[in-house]
């Protein structure tokens, strides 16, 4: 019977070569993918906090600062009337991006 030893060593040792460049490349990875995950929120955060800003100024400018809702409350599904359509839901408007909201701010 012959000696594998020496190649289930070297095997071992691949295989353990192998492992940590995966583990390399996976932590790689991670640390990529939390990168884009912080530059998103920082986005993100900075856009919530313009908005809050307006929301503030128009407040001042109105007059008033009434209240901003926490949660929309969801629509209940209506018992439809025999003979009757339902309702149509009425058109959105489209929004507009937040540069165009400041521009209109400025201009106003």
């Amino acid at each position: 019977m012959r000696d594998i030893r020496d190649d289930l060593q070297d095997r071992a040792g691949f295989l353990k070569e192998q492992i940590s460049a995966a583990q390399a490349q996976f932590e790689m990875q991670r640390d990529r993918i939390e990168q884009e995950y912080d530059s998103k929120l920082k986005t993100l955060k900075a856009d919530l906090d313009a908005v809050n800003m307006l929301l503030g100024v128009e407040g001042r400018r109105l007059g008033n600062t009434p209240p901003v809702p926490k949660a929309q409350p969801q629509p209940r599904p209506q018992q439809q009337t025999p003979g009757r359509e339902p309702a149509q839901p009425l058109p959105t408007r489209p929004r507009l991006p937040l540069s165009e909201m400041f521009r209109l701010q400025r201009a106003g």
